[in-house]
């Protein structure tokens, strides 16, 4: 919150698809230069994702972990063309370098009774937090079974690594593409393609609405009859390469993350929707890891839904450059994320008030109540500052991230990019 604005709760949005420009004009040409898969499971759900990239006449990439072996991957690839490969213990500096990550490591990741450090650092007269040297190491009484790799830093270094790989490669429009979704025509991210480009867009994304990609707050407002939309979502993403890239944090919502520029410069289109392969929403451990991660982002982009009137009185006496740039400077301050944190209350108040009504004779509702309530105790462990901490090193992280781009040398071949990243472990198939 800054100076002049007055404090009230911030309220959940149900939509943001209004912050999407949807009247792109298809100026550029159509191509795509690779599809990245960050697969987890096995190699034979890879199929719709090599279809996909040989109708697009593209190479396939696949980040591999977990149940994604890199052998049975490439000889899935086997019929088209493309390179598997898996992340060592240590993934390329770039990645290694966000702080974000780090916090996210350092970070007990599904036990909500495990207790966070409470005391935050001396904050200055506006109520930033002024943050210290010491501060991702600081300590926590966590015990030593309760730490472990936070669910959602798998996927963003998958990610994150994709994007280097494209940059020393000279790609420049890349589609993202998880393995548990069935992708759109071909003919259609063709399309979308031509509307990136220096005066279009810089991504586009397909966000999954049969099975709806929300976190278990929002199924649970839907079960509810609340209105809730699905909005951008990672699974399906097209990104221009040729523009500055952000990067994706180690946490839920790292999606949003991603295109939260994109959505603020009205750089973003929404070409369509897909289909995702249905999931248990109602997991109580799901509710606690998602609960930080969708608490960072819902606030992040109620930014967005802010009036011109609020934001020139929040940015009032800060000089000419206040503009879109400075629309995230809210989120800096504990001030924004206490109005956050209580729109935030407010609305699980109402989800578990209307689920504990069906819960007496409906035993489904009983179990998405276990699962909302979970949320609701991870919830009562957030802190304003933990917030505004998140913020301040994202944004710290993204300068940091874009100098280590800068830094990559172009490459001809897979094999030299690998080289170059620090990564053994892959396998190339066919011939690109």
């Amino acid at each position: 919150m800054l100076d002049g604005e007055k404090w009230r709760p911030v309220a959940h949005h149900a939509s943001h698809a209004h912050l999407i420009r949807s009247d792109w004009p298809e100026n550029y040409q159509r191509s795509v230069s690779a599809v990245v898969v960050p697969a987890s499971r096995p190699s034979w759900n890879l199929g719709p994702a090599v279809r996909l990239a040989e109708e697009l006449g593209c190479p396939l990439v696949v980040a591999c972990s977990a149940r994604a072996e890199v052998g049975e991957v490439a000889l899935e690839l086997d019929r088209w063309q493309g390179v598997a490969f898996r992340i060592g213990a240590e993934p390329p500096v770039a990645v290694r370098r966000l702080r974000t990550r780090q916090l996210a490591l350092e970070t007990p990741a599904d036990d909500p009774r495990v207790p966070r450090a409470r005391r935050e650092p001396a904050g200055d007269r506006t109520g930033r937090a002024v943050l210290t040297r010491g501060l991702l190491t600081r300590a926590r009484a966590v015990p030593d079974g309760a730490r472990s790799q936070a669910p959602y830093v798998d996927v963003s270094t998958k990610r994150n690594v994709a994007l280097l790989l494209a940059r020393q490669l000279g790609w420049r429009r890349l589609l993202f593409l998880d393995d548990d979704i069935q992708p759109p025509p071909a003919r259609e991210i063709l399309r979308a393609s031509a509307m990136l480009g220096p005066s279009g867009a810089s991504m586009a994304s397909w966000p999954a609405q049969e099975f709806p990609d929300n976190s278990v707050v929002c199924h649970a407002r839907r079960v509810v009859g609340l209105e809730q939309g699905t909005f951008l979502a990672g699974g399906c993403l097209l990104v221009d390469l040729t523009r500055t890239l952000p990067y994706f944090p180690g946490v839920y919502n790292e999606d949003w993350l991603f295109c939260w520029e994109a959505v603020r410069d009205r750089r973003m289109a929404m070409p369509g929707s897909v289909d995702q392969i249905p999931y248990n929403p109602f997991d109580p451990r799901r509710a606690t890891r998602e609960e930080f991660g969708d608490v960072l982002g819902e606030g992040l982009f109620a930014l967005l839904h802010r009036s011109p009137a609020e934001v020139l009185l929040g940015l009032a006496g800060q000089g000419p450059d206040a503009g879109r740039a400075r629309l995230v400077e809210p989120a800096r301050y504990r001030g924004y994320w206490s109005q956050v944190l209580a729109g935030r209350h407010a609305m699980l108040a109402e989800v578990t008030g209307r689920l504990e009504a069906r819960a007496a004779t409906d035993p489904e509702a009983a179990v998405q109540l276990r699962a909302v309530r979970a949320g609701q105790e991870r919830l009562n462990l957030i802190t304003p500052y933990e917030l505004a901490e998140f913020v301040a090193l994202w944004l710290q992280d993204l300068q940091t991230w874009r100098y280590e781009l800068a830094q990559l040398h172009r490459q001809e071949t897979f094999k030299g990019a690998f080289n170059q990243l620090g990564i053994d472990e892959f396998q190339r198939v066919g011939v690109m």
